[in-house]
Parts: C-alpha cells; structure tokens; sequence
C-alpha cells in the first residue's frame, strides 16, 4: 500500500478498493485470422490484416 493511499479518506478508500477489485476487460479484444497471411492474432481494431501485413 502507498503514501497516498493510506493517507486518503474513506470515500476514497472506497474507490480504490473497487478500482483494484474491477475485473480485466477481455471483450475489447477479439481474435483474428489475417486475411492475406492466415497468422491469428488479437486486436481490438475493425481491420482484419495483421500488423506485418497491413504496413505493406
């Protein structure tokens, strides 16, 4: 535990203890399989080219 923390209020407290406790987000991720290559992948972008490929 930091300084900071334990010198903060309870109603900061409170914060930090939810902030700690929220769990990863995985659905900002999504797997795919680059469209000229066939290499699968995660991003959290619309286009479906890997980065090796898409800088072509």
């Amino acid at each position: 535990m930091s300084k900071e923390e334990k010198d903060s209020c309870a109603c900061t407290q409170k914060l930090l203890d939810a902030l700690r406790a929220a769990k990863p987000k995985r659905d900002m991720l999504k797997k795919v399989t680059c469209q000229k290559c066939g290499k699968v992948f995660w991003t959290n972008m619309d286009d479906n080219l890997c980065f090796d490929c898409g800088k072509n």
